[in-house]
């Protein structure tokens, strides 16, 4: 009796299932769009066997429905208020030639689908609707999107390798050019439509860009200087701004803990304002861009090949001026005039608006950091408090 009842206890304690943090998914994300981006060059150099793992993303990404289950790509979407929609050409075969619809007994259909608009003829649809677009038939069965990642992913070693299939799956499997199948052809040309969108949905949780107006003084100190460094609570993701022996640093780690430096490639002058911008930008290849304007010049920049995983709600994090996050305070002073972040990149316009801007200001009046003190920002909260209160200098 005593077996039985703790057995009871431990299931109803320790077995009940909970909900991922947000961060979780995120990285889910992050890790199923580099699954098959590897999947996807291994394939091309003939590892045709990947391709299970493919339709296990896919099903994953898009159509997984088990125990209430949202597929990954639309909960995160969904979580970020994104409507994930593409354009293709509808098919109207059955309705422009009734006559020869009896006679076709296999038929895969193009329905030239791509997230961006490039053919007049092509109509916009919702992600979720053109699942259930039917893009391959034999005989009298009639296969929607959906339903051929569910089937290869269930059957086919994307889930599980199941002992039985079905004869109209294993009849279309027959048919193939250039040692792959065409329904694994789709199913690429399907990974690559979930791999756009990944990317697109990432952007708006990794990019941000950051515009400040410094006025850097010449005052030594023996170590680098903390100028902004932000940290989310309870996650490893930092980025910070160093100066450091006459040189601007960036220093970021994401999500995952993976650190990078990158710094200007030139050297400071001091006693005048100057504009710093530093963008973080996941690319359309699925890379990383990393770049330091100053004076609208390029001075640093520094391309991932493998991507990383920042956050860029900025409000999230905890924040210093003048002091590093986890160190001490700091004998140097210095001046700031203007501050902006963006959890976007601002197109060409946009930028230069921005430049031309900050370019004609006058300042002399400006927001004053004196040695050993130091702004703070606690997480979730937008306003700076002063360890001294609030100190403007003429320069």
């Amino acid at each position: 009796p005593y077996t039985r009842t703790l057995c009871t206890i431990m299931k109803e304690e320790h077995f009940q299932p909970i909900d991922k943090s947000g961060l979780e998914r995120i990285k889910e994300l992050y890790f199923s769009l580099r699954i098959i981006a590897d999947c996807k060059s291994l394939i091309e150099k003939g590892n045709y066997y990947q391709i299970s793992i493919v339709y296990g993303q896919l099903r994953s990404l898009l159509t997984d429905r088990s125990k209430g289950i949202t597929p990954l790509l639309f909960d995160i979407a969904s979580q970020l208020n994104m409507d994930l929609e593409l354009f293709h050409i509808p098919d109207t075969f059955e309705k422009d030639l009734p006559d020869l619809v009896e006679n076709v007994t296999i038929r895969f259909i193009d329905t030239h689908f791509s997230i961006d608009k490039i053919s007049p003829n092509q109509k916009k649809i919702s992600l979720k609707d053109f699942l259930d677009i039917i893009v391959v038939t034999n005989k009298s069965k009639k296969y929607a999107v959906r339903e051929i990642i569910s089937e290869l992913a269930n059957k086919y070693g994307g889930s599980h390798y199941s002992q039985k299939t079905n004869m109209h799956l294993l009849e279309l499997l027959s048919f193939s050019t250039n040692n792959q199948t065409m329904l694994d052809q789709l199913i690429i040309q399907l990974a690559d439509l979930a791999y756009q969108f990944g990317i697109y949905v990432l952007k708006n949780i990794t990019d941000i860009e950051l515009f400040m107006h410094l006025y850097l003084t010449p005052k030594k100190i023996k170590s680098e200087v903390f100028l902004l460094d932000y940290k989310l609570p309870y996650n490893r993701n930092r980025f910070s701004i160093v100066l450091n022996q006459k040189r601007l640093h960036f220093k970021i780690i994401d999500t995952l803990g993976v650190y990078y430096q990158i710094s200007s490639n030139c050297l400071i002058e001091y006693n005048i304002i100057h504009l710093l911008n530093i963008s973080i930008e996941t690319t359309s290849n699925f890379n990383t861009s990393i770049k330091i304007y100053i004076q609208e010049n390029l001075v640093g920049e520094l391309l991932l090949e493998n991507p990383i995983l920042p956050f860029n709600q900025i409000h999230s994090y905890e924040c210093f001026m003048n002091k590093a996050v986890d160190g001490q305070k700091q004998k140097y002073e210095f001046g700031l005039s203007e501050f902006l972040v963006y959890n976007k990149l601002q197109n060409y316009v946009q930028k230069n608006q921005l430049f031309e801007f900050y370019s004609s200001k006058k300042y002399n009046n400006i927001f004053w950091l004196e040695e050993n003190e130091f702004g703070h920002k606690k997480s979730e909260k937008r306003d700076f408090e002063m360890s001294n209160g609030f100190k403007k200098k003429d320069i």
